[in-house]
């Protein structure tokens, strides 16, 4: 009878009716219960101590000051509960949870209380995991004044790490540590320093995949959207001409004079950036580049040298001593490949649009005589030798898929259509053929040195380009290792970007219509987009 009662038992107030009615005593506890809100109060409670306990931790372990450590792992060793261990590290106490009130409020007749929202969800990356505990970000800054969607400082300089270790390299729209410098500051106001220009970093980041205005335009890209990118690019190159940071149109801007040395070395370096951008997405654009030299030269700062690179956060899991940057090199390198191109493709898109393309070639050979030559001129600690940085390896991809671009605008004409065995025009698909398969070269050595995880999304265009001229030259010797190497790359970013799902869509279609048999291991490659990343990447 007592189980009996027990079991009918129907809460509070104590003495419930059914306990009263079979003479029983009333033993209702809904504290026992695990699926009523009260037990998931007190669940909460004791996890929200022991994370704050567990971030007590590392924060002490961190600290430099060596007797403090110390004290603290001897209190671990010698402690068998958490308690001592909490006031070693001025933690709160573990057993400090009063649930008291939360038993006196389930005897008070009334409605279950409802967990507030805000404990609930608190701050969307608060769960803690193994690789968070063990993350420790290159650059230390805070979330405040810069961001309002978050208070969490280690999220913030993880994405701020993420940034300046695998994009800021690739296109150094500003100064690194005059950047970091400011946001450390926290001042607002700085010219040098935005909550936008910060934000749109961390959104760069949060991609991993430029001056702020300009920042937004490369996932505008990712996502498909050419025309949008273009235009927003096109507006910050309207803002630099209007300050007057290019050749032409001639502009007096009344601040330019009156600026220090330090914002005119910075507004030197946005402007070859955005001379660089400029011409590369014009290439994937197909448009011309419409846009004169910067007015000053480009003379980057000794202080370049000095900055160290890491594969952050790679560099918490392995022992990786880090090297130089060389930002002042991969600059200087990218600035001289675009004049190149930019002179090209002012003669594509100008005087030989009309030309057949014998004719068009006689104009524009000379320019790819210099093209051709472009890499002699690399210094030695560019060159592709043993464990090339990420940055060093994107130095070549672009000159190689602009000899893909430039060649293909070529090809794309009437009169090749006409005669598409003719010797130039073979010449030219040998080209972008071998031009590929050293993209594809420098995406194996990325993967192997770096993994897939974190590939810059400036990178994206480049492996595209590659997919398709190496599906069209399938069968020959030597094309199946580079195809199914880009072919991986490619599912490594559809997990992230649409025009990566985009293209292997229209792979597999092409595939089908033309009967193309694709190799069984990129076949395979491809299977894996249905994976979850931690799955495979």
């Amino acid at each position: 009878m007592r189980a009996i009662a027990t079991y009918l038992c129907t809460g509070r107030p104590s003495p419930c009716k059914a306990c009263q009615n079979t003479d029983a005593e009333c033993i209702f506890d809904e504290t026992l219960d695990l699926r009523r809100k009260v037990a998931a109060r007190r669940t909460l409670g004791e996890l929200e101590h022991y994370r704050s306990l567990l971030y007590s931790l590392v924060d002490s372990l961190r600290s430099t000051d060596e007797d403090r450590i110390h004290h603290i792992l001897e209190t671990i060793r010698d402690s068998s509960s958490l308690d001592p261990i909490a006031v070693a590290i001025d933690a709160p106490n573990i057993d400090g949870h009063d649930t008291s009130a939360d038993e006196s409020k389930s005897k008070t007749g009334g409605d279950d209380t409802t967990v507030k929202p805000e404990r609930l969800s608190g701050d969307a990356h608060s769960r803690i995991t193994l690789e968070k505990l063990c993350d420790i970000p290159l650059f230390q800054v805070s979330a405040k004044p810069w961001v309002t969607v978050t208070n969490d400082d280690h999220l913030v300089s993880h994405l701020i790490s993420l940034y300046f270790t695998w994009d800021h390299p690739l296109l150094q729209i500003v100064d690194q540590s005059i950047f970091l410098d400011h946001m450390r500051r926290n001042d607002t106001g700085s010219s040098f320093c935005s909550p936008l220009l910060v934000n749109s970093i961390l959104a760069v980041a949060s991609a991993v995949c430029l001056m702020s205005y300009a920042y937004v335009l490369f996932k505008f890209h990712c996502q498909g959207k050419r025309q949008a990118s273009w235009m927003m690019l096109r507006q910050a190159v309207q803002l630099a001409q209007d300050f007057g940071m290019f050749e032409a149109p001639r502009t007096q801007h009344h601040e330019w004079k009156k600026m220090n040395a330090q914002m005119q070395y910075v507004a030197s370096v946005t402007a070859h950036s955005i001379f660089i951008l400029n011409s590369q997405m014009a290439l994937i654009c197909r448009r011309a580049a419409n846009l004169q030299r910067p007015r000053f030269m480009l003379v980057l700062d000794n202080h370049l040298d000095d900055i160290a690179w890491a594969p952050y956060p790679h560099s918490n899991k392995i022992e990786y001593g880090r090297k130089s940057a060389l930002l002042r090199y991969v600059m200087a390198a990218l600035e001289s490949l675009t004049a190149i191109v930019v002179e090209i493709q002012d003669l594509l898109f100008s005087k030989v649009l009309f030309l057949n393309i014998d004719e068009a070639w006689v104009l524009v050979s000379p320019l790819y005589s210099r093209l051709d030559q472009w890499p002699e001129s690399l210094p030695t600690i560019l060159r592709l030798d043993e464990g090339p940085m990420p940055q060093t390896l994107l130095v070549h991809i672009r000159y190689y898929h602009a000899i893909i671009s430039l060649s293909d605008f070529l090809l794309d004409r009437g009169d090749v259509e006409s005669a598409p065995n003719s010797t130039l025009t073979r010449q030219m698909r040998l080209l972008q053929v071998r031009s590929a398969k050293q993209i594809a070269r420098c995406l194996r050595m990325h993967r192997e040195l770096y993994g897939l995880r974190q590939f810059s999304g400036q990178v994206l265009e480049p492996i595209c380009s590659s997919a398709s001229v190496l599906m069209g030259a399938l069968g020959d010797d030597g094309i199946e290792g580079p195809f199914v190497e880009v072919c991986r790359c490619l599912v490594a970013f559809s997990k992230r970007f649409p025009v990566g799902k985009a293209m292997i869509h229209e792979i597999e279609s092409m595939a089908r219509r033309s009967g193309i048999r694709l190799p069984p291991e990129a076949v395979a490659v491809l299977d894996h987009r249905e994976l979850a990343s931690s799955q495979w990447l």
